[in-house]
């Protein structure tokens, strides 16, 4: 018989605790699995989607710190700089893809298949006219008044009206709620953090060629935000794990390293 060790809580750090999308839709999709992650600080086992995910993520991040955009204007060029950057993060992460101890032939599906993401999402962005194109990316956006905080993987301000969009590495396009509850947490922060101007929000699917969906918020998905802040907020006081239920038939605990004892 195994148990889980626990380790020391802050009672106080629950009380102050900054709550994000990642963590309010833990607890909303298995209380329990909150716990494991954010009460416990249990460590998340890897697997090939968080660190493909990780990997597309970075080359994009690095494609605008590096202003890759502005290095040549023609496609070819700059399809050969975005798949070098690409080829150069995915083995800055060699070690990591090893761990997973996948078989050959399913870590070659995964590298074809991020560096066609890769290709999909320049082709949208040359439609862009990205010439005078200065995005914002990695950006922190915080709601002090609900203690709420949301990246932004980036913001782009081409057309007038800012756009706050998420990478998804997902195998559909499928509007999931915990992807409807991001997008309105997101908007909620940048109204707080701007001043409450125009904006839209959005999902870029990677792996599909048209895969960018917009949305206007709405005065409804703002309050929707607030009131799941408040909801989860009001249910993590507790640090007894009997106050956490496992909703998910047991899957939670196969998502982290258990620190376990005789």
């Amino acid at each position: 018989m195994f148990k889980i060790v626990r380790q020391k809580i802050n009672k106080k750090e629950d009380k102050e605790r900054w709550l994000t999308p990642t963590s309010i839709n833990a607890y909303l999709r298995c209380p329990r699995k909150f716990y494991y992650r954010y009460k416990l600080r249990l460590g998340t086992k890897p697997n090939i989607h968080l660190v493909r995910g990780n990997i597309v993520h970075k080359t994009l991040e690095l494609f605008f710190k590096f202003k890759l955009f502005k290095a040549t204007e023609y496609y070819a060029g700059l399809r050969a700089a975005a798949l070098d950057l690409f080829d150069e993060t995915w083995r800055d992460h060699s070690k990591k893809l090893q761990a997973l101890d996948l078989r050959a032939q399913d870590l070659d599906f995964y590298y074809d298949d991020s560096r066609k993401m890769i290709l999909n999402w320049l082709h949208l962005f040359l439609k862009e006219e990205p010439k005078d194109f200065n995005p914002i990316t990695e950006k922190r956006l915080f709601s002090k008044t609900h203690r709420a905080y949301a990246i932004a993987d980036i913001i782009k301000n081409g057309t007038g009206i800012p756009h706050i969009i998420d990478y998804k590495t997902s195998k559909s396009m499928t509007m999931y709620d915990e992807y409807r509850l991001q997008l309105a947490i997101q908007s909620l922060c940048y109204s707080e953090d701007k001043g409450f101007i125009d904006h839209r929000v959005g999902i870029h699917f990677l792996k599909f060629p048209e895969g960018l969906k917009l949305f206007k918020p709405s005065d409804k998905a703002n309050q929707y935000a607030i009131e799941k802040i408040k909801f989860v907020r009001a249910n993590i006081q507790s640090n007894d794990i009997q106050d956490y239920p496992c909703t998910c038939g047991g899957w939670c605990k196969k998502d982290f390293v258990m620190n376990t004892q005789h």
